[in-house]
C-alpha cells in the first residue's frame, strides 16, 4: 500500500531524490527545456553527488529554520516546499523517479519563499533598487509567458509534442511507444514499425506487455496474422498486468474474427472480459462471435451494453439489428 514500484528499495528512491530535487529546482530558475519524461535511474547518481546533495538540502533547512524569526515567510516556503515533495520524492517508490508535474504544488513554497525574500531587501533599499526590481519582474514575466505559450501549442499536437519528448530522451521506451501509438493512428504503419523496432533495441527501461501490443496492433491492421498470433501468443506467456493481459486477450480475439473462426476466438474474449473492461470494437467483434456461434442472449446483452456506452456506434446498432432479427425467427 505504501509502494508502487518493487525493482528498488526506498533507500535507493530516497538517495536518488536528493539530487532529483535539485534538478527540480534548478528548473524552477531555468525551466528549459520542459520534459514529460526523464530517463533517471537509482544509478544515475554518484554517491558524492548524493552526499553533496543531501549536504545542500541540510544547509538549505538549516538556513529556514535559521531565519525563521526575521523571515518567517521566508521559511515556512522553504518548509512547505519540502513538505510537499514529500510523498513524491520521498520513501515511498513510484514508477518514475522524476516528472515535472510534481513540482506543481510545492513550487508555491519556492515562489513565497522568494518574492517574500527579494521584497525583503528591496524595500531597504534605494529607490533605484526598486525600478530594477519591477523591470526585472516584466522581463522574466515576458520570458516565462512565451515559454508557457510554446508548452502549450506542444501538448495541443501529440506529435509534435513527442518529438519533443524524443529529442532529449532519444531511448525512452515511452516515447517511442507513444510515437509508434501516433503514427498506428494515422495508419502510417511503416513508421509506427520503425519506432516499435527502436524500442525493442533500447536497453533504458522494461517494455511492458501494453506497450508490445502496439505492434500487436500494426500486425493486425498489416493483416499479418500469422505474425500477430505468434507474438500474442509469446506475451501471454509472460506475467502481465491485468489490463496489458485484458487488451492482448482482446487483440488475439480480433485476429480470430477477422479469420473467420470464431469458435477459437470466443475462449479469448471471454477471459479478456472477466478481467478487464474491454473497448467498443473489441465488445462488437466478441458480440458479433457470440452471434455467429448462435449464443444470442449474450451476444444481445453485449452490444446492448455497448450502445449505452457509444449510442451512435453504427455497427452496434446493426449488430443489433441482425441479433433481434435471428432471436425473432427461432421464437417462430
Amino acid at each position: 500500500l505504501t509502494r508502487e514500484n518493487l525493482e528498488m528499495t526506498r533507500w535507493q528512491y530516497f538517495s536518488a531524490q536528493l539530487s532529483i530535487l535539485w534538478v527540480y529546482i534548478g528548473k524552477f530558475f531555468y525551466p528549459y527545456p520542459l520534459n514529460l519524461e526523464y530517463s533517471y535511474t537509482v544509478d544515475s547518481f554518484s554517491n558524492a553527488q548524493k552526499l553533496i546533495s543531501a549536504a545542500a538540502h541540510l544547509a538549505m533547512l538549516g538556513f529556514a529554520i535559521a531565519f525563521a524569526k526575521r523571515a518567517p515567510m521566508v521559511c515556512f516556503g522553504i518548509l512547505f516546499y519540502y513538505l510537499a515533495h514529500s510523498v513524491e520524492s520521498g520513501i515511498i517508490p513510484i514508477t518514475d523517479l522524476a516528472f515535472e508535474h510534481r513540482n506543481y504544488l510545492p513550487n508555491l513554497g519556492l515562489i513565497l519563499a522568494l518574492v517574500c525574500g527579494v521584497g525583503a531587501l528591496v524595500a531597504k533599499g534605494s529607490r533605484y533598487s526598486k525600478v530594477s526590481l519591477l523591470s526585472a519582474s516584466v522581463f522574466v514575466l515576458a520570458v516565462l509567458s512565451t515559454l508557457t505559450i510554446q508548452r502549450n501549442q506542444q501538448w495541443q499536437d501529440p506529435e509534435v509534442f513527442y518529438a519533443h519528448e524524443l529529442k532529449y530522451n532519444p531511448e525512452h521506451p515511452r516515447i517511442l511507444h507513444s510515437m509508434a501509438e501516433i503514427y498506428l493512428k494515422k495508419k502510417d504503419y511503416v513508421t509506427a514499425m520503425m519506432f516499435m523496432n527502436r524500442l525493442y533495441e533500447t536497453n533504458n527501461g522494461v517494455i511492458d506487455g501494453v506497450m508490445v501490443n502496439t505492434h500487436l496492433s500494426v500486425l493486425i491492421n498489416q493483416r499479418q496474422y500469422g505474425d500477430a498470433l505468434a507474438l500474442g501468443e509469446k506475451l501471454l506467456e509472460k506475467p502481465l498486468h491485468p489490463s496489458a493481459r485484458s487488451v492482448i486477450l482482446s487483440n488475439m480475439g480480433i485476429i480470430y474474427v477477422n479469420l473467420q473462426k470464431h469458435s477459437q476466438a470466443r475462449p479469448y474474449f471471454d477471459e479478456a472480459i472477466k478481467i478487464g473492461q474491454l473497448p467498443v470494437n473489441s465488445l462488437v467483434a466478441y458480440a458479433y462471435t457470440l452471434y455467429v456461434l448462435n449464443d444470442l442472449q449474450l451476444a444481445n446483452s453485449v452490444i446492448t451494453s455497448v450502445l449505452r456506452v457509444a449510442p451512435n456506434e453504427a455497427r452496434a446498432q446493426q449488430l443489433l439489428g441482425m441479433i433481434n432479427s435471428k432471436l425473432t425467427s427461432n421464437t417462430e
